[in-house]
């Protein structure tokens, strides 16, 4: 016979699960996405509902596809992939979007960025002891696509003269492949202090 204290016993809990199951994340999956890393994250596929627990959404599921290209990813693979990260726990992943469509997107580098590897470049070799340099900044070219891989920007100046007009070339490279070379002309002045002529000679 059920006493009252089992019973009041088992509404607490029944309270519990209820309050751990509203506290619980739930995760829906987008219908689609857009990706420019290299890898696919949870908060890229998946909206999240609730208090997510934090760097949740920065977790990676899978590789992302090549720019142009299309993969599917299904809740039970987003669960799985959530599952081997140790992120599982209290997340909840709804099957009321079944799959979600992930299109890569090249991973661009902006002209600006460009520019200021040129200028640093530029700064880090006509620096001089008491001398004051001003360099003018041509205007920033187009953005440079990376289908994949880590960007790495170069410099070097083709020319010894470091005054005046300074052509510089930054290149974009992504492993052992350049995927441009880009010729940046800046404008160089440098202004020393004047030297004060001895009075007796």
């Amino acid at each position: 016979m059920r006493t009252a204290g089992a019973f009041a016993g088992a509404v607490v809990v029944v309270a519990a699960l209820a309050a751990t199951a509203r506290a619980a994340t739930e995760a829906v999956l987008r219908p689609q996405a857009d990706v420019a890393g290299a890898w696919i994250t949870f908060g890229d596929v998946a909206e999240l509902r609730g208090d997510a627990p934090d760097g949740l959404a920065a977790l990676q599921i899978a590789r992302a596809p090549m720019a142009g290209a299309e993969r599917n990813l299904t809740a039970d693979e987003v669960a799985a992939a959530l599952a081997r990260q140790g992120g599982a726990d209290g997340v909840r992943i709804s099957r009321e979007t079944p799959f979600c469509r992930v299109t890569g997107r090249p991973r661009l580098v902006p002209g600006t960025d460009l520019v200021a590897f040129g200028r640093a470049y530029l700064e880090g070799r006509t620096g001089r002891p008491g001398a004051q340099v001003r360099i003018e900044e041509p205007a920033p070219p187009r953005a440079v696509p990376v289908p994949e891989g880590e960007p790495e920007l170069r410099a070097e100046a083709p020319s010894r003269r470091l005054l005046g007009l300074v052509p510089v070339a930054v290149e974009v490279w992504a492993g052992d492949r350049r995927l441009a070379r880009i010729m940046l002309s800046y404008r160089v002045h440098v202004s020393a202090p004047v030297a004060r002529a001895a009075r007796d000679i």
